[in-house]
């Protein structure tokens, strides 16, 4: 009997080890890996901390870098053929996996190049943009699935493919917002009803359009900062009296804190004078691949640039994973490979002010 329940014991842990071993072989790795399709050489990395693959081609002496988001496969070298298309100067390349969705790049005699920039017959069907039907204040095309928040003066219009609404927070125009602030579906506003001091936060939720208040004892100057968010709550810096907040937006609280930094993705002990000294904000990582250089828009990957937009941009207004909102003069686009370069709306105010004025999610 007991021979029996020691074999028991060791089938169980038999069984345990094997599970144990699976997981960790499953667990995403990081991974680089060369070879070569034809006279294409390849270079296939994934970083499972953005959970993206990158192709770099090389082909012809130029370098097509692509970039899909993807959850990791369990197997590598992925590509299984590569579409060429050449006509005059232009050339096009698609790689062809079988458990990804990919899209083609090109180039021309100078850079490469957006397929939508490109002006070839290569047979590459965008994905289909479900145009705005509601009626609105604004010339909207499309949302793209997201909610809009474009600021009025006196407050904002939420914008959603379900409603669209007035929000009013101010008795008078305010041209310029300086503290304001965006984590996720967030947006936390000062109050510019008040002058040199404020008690009051706004919180503007864009899942739904809701607006609600955090109230607090301590009078904030507006010369204060926001430094940035990290775990779900954002940090204030009065410059002025010398303190600094920290804010949960979903909680509605406000409470002074000591002087905080984050730095390599650790919340660490700072003074004021460095922060101030320093200009220092929160190093958040932001997404660094979309650059704006001479009023033109690229997306950047090893230093190799790619020309996604021909229009004169004049900022970026948002990037969400590997798409990117722009805006040029009255137009508010975006962009990414499997939809090229797609108008959402038009506002004719944004010719003369665009700052602080839209807000995504």
């Amino acid at each position: 009997m007991k021979k029996i329940k020691k074999q028991y014991k060791l089938i169980i842990l038999l069984i345990i080890l094997l599970i144990i071993i699976v997981f960790i072989r499953n667990i995403p790795k990081d991974y680089s890996q060369k070879y070569h399709f034809n006279d294409i050489l390849i270079i296939e990395k994934y970083q499972k901390e953005t959970s993206e693959y990158t192709f770099s081609l090389e082909y012809n002496n130029k370098k097509y870098i692509f970039v899909i988001e993807a959850k990791p496969l369990k197997t590598k070298q992925l590509i299984e053929d590569v579409k060429i298309f050449n006509k005059e100067n232009i050339t096009c390349l698609q790689p062809i996996i079988k458990e990804l969705s990919t899209y083609p790049l090109c180039s021309n005699e100078s850079e490469i190049i957006s397929y939508d920039l490109s002006s070839t017959k290569y047979v590459y069907n965008y994905k289909k943009i479900q145009a705005y039907d509601k009626p609105c204040a604004y010339d909207i095309n499309t949302l793209n699935g997201k909610n809009l928040l474009i600021y009025n003066y006196k407050g904002f219009s939420y914008i959603s493919n379900r409603k669209n609404k007035d929000i009013n927070l101010f008795t008078n125009d305010v041209y310029t917002i300086n503290i304001i602030y965006q984590m996720q579906e967030y947006i936390l506003i000062a109050d510019y009803n008040s002058e040199h001091y404020f008690k009051k936060l706004y919180v503007i939720n864009m899942k739904n359009g809701s607006v609600s208040e955090i109230e607090t004892e301590q009078e904030i100057s507006f010369d204060s900062i926001f430094l940035g968010d990290y775990n779900k709550k954002v940090y204030l810096l009065d410059k002025k009296e010398k303190k600094e907040y920290i804010i949960n937006p979903a909680r509605k609280t406000l409470r002074e804190t000591n002087f905080k930094i984050l730095k390599n993705q650790k919340l660490i002990d700072t003074t004021y004078n460095e922060i101030v000294t320093n200009n220092l904000k929160f190093d958040n990582n932001k997404n660094q691949d979309y650059i704006i250089e001479n009023n033109t828009l690229y997306e950047i990957h090893d230093n190799i640039k790619i020309k996604i937009s021909d229009k004169f941009v004049d900022k970026i207004i948002k990037v969400d994973g590997r798409t990117v909102y722009y805006l040029s003069g009255e137009y508010l686009y975006f962009y990414n490979h499997y939809y090229g370069n797609v108008l959402l709306m038009k506002n004719f105010e944004w010719n003369f002010n665009n700052n602080n004025m839209i807000f995504i999610y």
